[in-house]
């Protein structure tokens, strides 16, 4: 029988081997800016790789070298017309290049377009909803795509985890909502966010108390419904709704408390 030493030995040597040539992945002084949807502080080529291919959205990454953060890719460069910029610290990768073993544990485990693969303390893998920043306009605030639950519950779940339903408040940061469900492929489906007129009827708030400036309402939206209070993001447009439908997932809202 194999010692443990040596089992350990032969997956060490398998992985080196599969990740032996790597250089030939990465593409030096080079980054493709403008469609990053994360970034990871204290990371090293590998961990960036490893980031990378755990979640089915990322196509590509760029490496800070001086920094030592990751910036994950919705796009590669073989889907847009714009050319990697040159930069000395960085240097940049598609997803395709790696093998699925650089994540360890969750190289056999698949997950749906907005999730990624983590490991459990017990060693067990599991699928939850990547991060998405708008790294163009706030990289303080980030969302996660979530399951189905009624308004109320929705609201009050985003809370528990420190945060809101997503207050699309400004033009930019609806748009970039709007970019990203289109990229994950969402952008039929509907969603929850952080509105309401429970308080007064036809004076639409959102969840922090403040009203609404700017607003992509649907044509003819919000109706006089008296029992359709809460806000539903439905095909990229804004609509009222009744709040207790459950089948409808939601969008968490949060703010980091430091920038990169």
């Amino acid at each position: 029988m194999f010692s443990a030493s040596l089992v350990t030995l032969y997956l060490s040597y398998s992985f080196a081997s599969e990740m032996c040539g790597y250089e030939n992945r990465i593409v030096d002084n080079s980054r493709l800016k403008g469609f990053s949807f994360d970034f990871i502080k204290g990371a090293n080529v590998f961990k960036c790789a490893a980031e990378c291919v755990q979640r089915n959205f990322c196509k590509s990454f760029d490496f800070d070298r001086k920094r030592k953060t990751c910036y994950l890719n919705y796009r590669n460069v073989s889907e847009v017309s714009e050319s990697p910029e040159y930069n000395p610290d960085f240097l940049h990768s598609n997803v395709q290049d790696w093998p699925k073993s650089v994540t360890g544990l969750c190289k056999n485990h698949t997950c749906s377009k907005h999730e990624k693969c983590i490991v459990m303390v017990n060693k067990t893998t599991e699928c939850v909803p990547i991060q998405l920043r708008d790294l163009k306009r706030n990289d303080t605030m980030a969302f996660t795509v979530n399951s189905p639950l009624s308004w109320p519950n929705a609201s009050a779940e985003c809370q528990k985890k420190g945060g809101s339903l997503m207050m699309p408040k400004t033009e930019d940061i609806n748009v970039f909502l709007d970019e990203i469900l289109t990229e994950l492929g969402l952008n039929s489906k509907k969603f929850w966010l952080g509105g309401t007129d429970a308080a007064e009827w036809k004076t639409w708030r959102w969840v922090d108390g403040t009203e609404f400036i700017y607003n992509d309402w649907a044509t003819s939206e919000p109706d006089e419904n008296v029992i359709q209070r809460c806000m539903v993001l439905n095909r990229l447009e804004w609509y009222n709704s009744k709040c207790w439908y459950e089948n409808r997932k939601h969008i968490l809202e949060y703010m980091e408390t430091s920038r990169i």
